[in-house]
């Protein structure tokens, strides 16, 4: 007869497995080998795994692999918490029994910084429906290694705005038009203002030619990301010439996997609704107040 603790670990084994998911296997993989456990390992790797590194060997492209008891022999060999890689978002694609990961990370020996690259990750299901490792392939290098969680990503963000909103205020048209993409659209306050980034440099060169273009101070901002961590927009409040202003952005990551180019902007007066009837006026006599 099963015991009353079995029957609980194997309510608790199934709950586990029910939620499984590739990210699941992926962020498992990851703990055992914290953990040095290879055979932790083992259970989320397909018995046809396979892992590879791409990377630059005297000017040529360099493709290494390695035997998968290699590798579980090498983790199980290493202390706990030496093999420490932390990730970043995950950008996972599924189509029924197959799922890709492109996973941003940095590698630790314990708290040693080594390198950072991409994995990307294939995953197939086994037969009792669980998310398995097949494949992984690596990139490998020591820059460009520092955005990575989302308070970090949201920090280079706003830093990246910030100095867009400084250079219209020095007047650097570099910098400005530089940070918007080839595609990107500037939405002005006017209803006439609806800009392709080329055709607003155009209309800008004048006040470009002025110590200052013109000054929006930030005030605060509000940020979200896509589940993908490709896409970010955010919505702020400007100080400027007419009062409290408000902004909003669309940002998307270039393939470099590190560049974020501004793809459009809207600027929008925040006009107080009591004074709404008053500017409507303004904008059109002929208009009449509100009952």
């Amino acid at each position: 007869m099963r015991t009353l603790f079995t029957s609980f670990l194997l309510l608790g084994c199934l709950s586990v497995w029910a939620q499984h998911s590739p990210q699941a296997a992926i962020t498992e993989l990851f703990d055992a080998m914290r953990a040095s456990d290879s055979a932790r390992i083992k259970r989320v790797m397909h018995p046809q795994a396979s892992l590879s590194s791409v990377g630059e060997q005297g000017g040529k492209l360099s493709v290494g692999t390695m035997p998968t008891n290699d590798f579980l022999g090498s983790v199980a060999s290493m202390a706990k918490g030496l093999a420490n890689e932390q990730v970043g978002r995950m950008d996972v694609r599924i189509d029924g029994d197959l799922a890709q990961a492109w996973v941003p990370y940095s590698f630790y020996l314990g708290d040693q910084f080594s390198h950072c690259g991409t994995n990307a990750f294939t995953l197939v299901k086994d037969q009792y429906d669980h998310w398995q490792i097949l494949s992984v392939i690596d990139t490998r290098r020591t820059e460009n290694c520092a955005t990575r969680s989302d308070s970090l990503i949201i920090a280079s963000l706003d830093k990246l705005m910030d100095a867009w909103h400084h250079a219209a205020a020095t007047a650097d048209e570099e910098v400005f038009f530089g940070t918007m993409s080839a595609d990107g659209i500037y939405l002005g306050t006017d209803a006439t203002e609806r800009w392709l980034r080329d055709s607003m440099a155009v209309w800008a060169e004048p006040y470009f030619q002025r110590d200052v273009a013109w000054a929006f101070t930030p005030k605060e901002r509000f940020w979200q990301l896509s589940d993908d961590g490709q896409t970010a927009w955010f919505d702020e409040h400007l100080d400027s010439w007419m009062g409290v202003v408000r902004g909003s952005g669309v940002l998307s990551l270039k393939p470099d996997g590190h560049t974020w180019e501004l793809r459009h902007y809207n600027l929008a007066m925040a006009v107080p609704n009591e004074k709404m009837d008053a500017v409507r006026i303004a904008i059109d006599p002929t208009a009449k107040k509100r009952e």
